[in-house]
């Protein structure tokens, strides 16, 4: 779990470093939302502060990933490829 942990931070790290948002979001957030591989070892491909940054770099709509997040955390999906991740 630590190992998922580091990847984690470090592709949070490079992500916020690499693009500037035109607005300003707090970058202490609560959850990290990510999208993940789709095997065993779910490792992160999208790491993000929002959902709303989520749906943009995954290509999909708002909805799509809310819904997915909502049907994985209340058992409805065995698997989902959007996680949120409580950061702090």
């Amino acid at each position: 779990m630590d190992e998922v942990n580091a990847i984690i931070r470090k592709k949070y790290l490079q992500n916020s470093k690499s693009k500037k948002s035109i607005k300003q979001k707090p970058k202490n957030p609560e959850y990290l939302y990510l999208q993940v591989t789709d095997d065993k070892y779910e490792l992160p491909i999208i790491v993000a502060d929002d959902v709303h940054e989520l749906a943009r770099k995954a290509g999909v709509d708002v909805s799509t990933v809310r819904s997915s997040l909502w049907r994985h955390e209340t058992g409805k999906l065995k698997f989902s490829k959007f996680r949120r991740v409580k950061y702090r």
